[in-house]
This record gives structure tokens, sequence and C-alpha cells, in this order.
């Protein structure tokens, strides 16, 4: 398994962003009915980082040769949990955050405010998803042989 690189974090977030923004502006102009956000959202999003962050910990253990309540093949489910997390917040962020930019430009409607606000701690708590992905991410790859590339077939070293 390899890391997620940066970058592509850096285009899902800028991804994210674009959709907010077109979302925004089609629910300013009327075309689509505004959406209110949950008050739990940010809870829920960052107890799911708080759960991935205690299953990367059994990983961490496991692979530094501790006892863990994880096997082999649920230590791979969590590594592959962790990219999805690190995206999919990484995505969200950008989705939630420009749609916070939005909602900031009109300052006369107390609803508005208060989304934005509901959306600004969605977006931290996406942004915590990501840091607890890639956290994790850390903790799941598998060390290799220091070339940073699998060595091609038929070439001995």
């Amino acid at each position: 398994m390899r890391r997620t690189p940066w970058w592509m974090l850096a285009c899902c977030a800028v991804v994210g962003a674009a959709l907010g923004a077109l979302l925004a502006i089609a629910m300013f102009a009327g075309r689509v009915p505004l959406v209110r956000l949950p008050l739990l959202l940010p809870v829920a999003i960052a107890a799911v980082a708080v759960f991935l962050l205690a299953l990367g910990w059994q990983v961490r253990r496991r692979r530094a040769g501790k006892q863990s309540r994880l096997s082999a093949l649920q230590c791979a489910r969590v590594a592959v949990l962790a990219q999805a997390s690190s995206r999919a917040g990484a995505l969200l962020a950008g989705v939630v955050g420009a749609f916070t930019v939005a909602c900031l430009q009109d300052r006369g409607s107390a609803y508005l405010h208060w989304q934005a606000t509901a959306s600004l701690w969605t977006a931290a708590a996406s942004l915590l998803l990501v840091v607890a992905g890639a956290v994790v991410e850390t903790w799941c790859a598998l060390g290799d042989d220091g070339g940073g590339r699998p060595p091609e077939r038929g070439v001995s070293r």
C-alpha cells in the first residue's frame, strides 16, 4: 500500500471546493432548495476520525510486535479505510468550505449566519478526518526496499 500523496488530497479539496461553489450558486439563485446541515454532522465526522485513530493504533501495535486485537486482514481493511477517509475528508472539506464562504457573503440573514457556523464546524471536522486518515496511513504503510519503486521483473540487483 502506498500512502496518499499530498497533491491528491489537495486535488480532492479543490474539486470539492468547485462543487461546493457550484452548489452554493445554484442554491442562492433559487434553482435548488437550501441545504440545511444537521447539527450532529461534525460530531459524526469527528467520531469517525477518533474511531479510525483507535483502529490505527491497534495496527501500529501489531506492526511493533505487541498484542493486538486485529488480524492481518483487518489491518489491511483499516489501511483502506484510512485512505478512503483522507480522500473523502478532503473532498468534504472543500465542499463545505466553499459553502461557508458563500454563506458568509450575505450577513443580513440569521439563518445563513447559522449555516455558515455549522458548515465551518463541519469543515473543521472534515480536516480532522483528513489528518486522522493520513496519520493512520503512515502507521499502516509497509516498508519498501528504499528505492521507492518495486523491483522490475527479471532484473536482479
